[in-house]
Formats: C-alpha cells, structure tokens, sequence
C-alpha cells in the first residue's frame, strides 16, 4: 500500500509498505502522482520494497506487451536491483528468448554482471537455455566472461548436464582451457562422462 508520495525535483519518492506492488499498482501511483502535479516518467523506475522495478517484474512474468510499453515511457532498460540484476538478467535466467530480444533492441547491457559476476549467458547456460545462448552471442555477448569465481557459461553448462549448450559453446568457440579460481577446466568440473568426453574433443 501507498503511504506517502513526495515530489523533488523529477524524482517522486514513494514511501510504501511491504506489500507494495509497482506493477499492480501503476494506477494508482499514476493517479496520485497526478493529483500532485507530477508529469514524467520517473513512475516507471520507482523501486519496489525489494529492489525491483515493474520492468523486472513484468519480464520475470513474462509479459513482453507490458514490457514494450514500459520501455515505450522511459523506463530504464537496465536498472538494477538489490542483487545488481537487470530485466535481461532475469529474462535470461528463466530462459525467455523473446524478452531477451526485446530488451536487447531497446539497449540492455548484454554483459551485465549481477551479484557475484553472474552474466546473462551464465545464467542461461547454467539452466540449459540453448536458444537464449544463441541470441545472447548473436547480439555481441562475450562467450568467456567469468564471474567471481572465474566460472564461465561452458564450464556451468557442463556442470548441469546441459550436453546441446555445451555443444552450442563449443561450435561457437567457447575456451575449454580456462580455469576457475580453484583451478579446474570445464572437463575437470563435469560430472557427466559423456560430456566430459565431449569438452576433451573440443579441446583439441
């Protein structure tokens, strides 16, 4: 619920309880920003209790037309959370190509490094998103960026038993020589014999 509206300058500051909602309630902030005078888009980039935006939340759910008229508004395309995590990083985590494309064409940082240098093609990679991978690398995402760990998209591929996104990394050149922190290669992290195998092949 909305307790409190202030208005400085271009920034409305919203002062809400916990289970406050941006997304279900655009309305009525619209509707009270209104009665204060208050013309913009700031609106769309108001941060929910827990860090998140309505473009996030509408991207988490999968709802692309909202998204097109967030991002039509002014919302930013790559604002964070608590966690440093964008709408194309949730988009990319739950595997949602369409969203990715969408986000990407209105300026997402394809490289964007969340909490603990989880990238977007990490994260697809890491739940066996093939088909977000591939339009990821299309769009000019780096195929061997590691996060805090130095773990990359092969090697968390490998890891989950993902052998079509290990394949996919591998033919569109992935590294199977780097090393995380702990100093180990994506076929040294691989659990599964066969993709063990097929890390070693690629190698070579």
């Amino acid at each position: 619920m909305i307790k409190k509206i202030r208005i400085v300058g271009e920034v409305a500051v919203v002062t809400a309880t916990a289970d406050f909602h941006p997304l279900r309630q655009l309305k009525q902030l619209a509707k009270e920003l209104g009665s204060l005078g208050f013309e913009g888009v700031v609106l769309f980039d108001l941060l929910a209790v827990n860090g998140t935006t309505p473009l996030y939340i509408a991207a988490q759910n999968n709802h692309v037309d909202i998204v097109h008229t967030l991002l039509k508004k002014g919302a930013k395309v790559d604002q964070q959370d608590k966690n440093n995590a964008t709408a194309l990083t949730i988009s990319a985590l739950i595997g949602n190509a369409e969203m990715v494309k969408v986000l990407i064409k209105h300026g997402a940082k394809v490289d964007h490094k969340a909490s603990n240098g989880f990238t977007p093609l990490i994260l697809a990679a890491q739940n066996g998103h093939t088909n977000v991978i591939e339009v990821l690398l299309e769009s000019g995402a780096k195929i061997d960026l590691q996060n805090d760990d130095g773990v990359t998209a092969l090697m968390w591929a490998g890891l989950h038993d993902h052998a079509d996104t290990v394949k996919t990394l591998l033919q569109k050149g992935a590294n199977t020589s780097l090393k995380s922190k702990k100093g180990k290669t994506a076929a040294e992290i691989a659990k599964d014999p066969a993709i063990v195998e097929l890390l070693k092949s690629g190698a070579k």
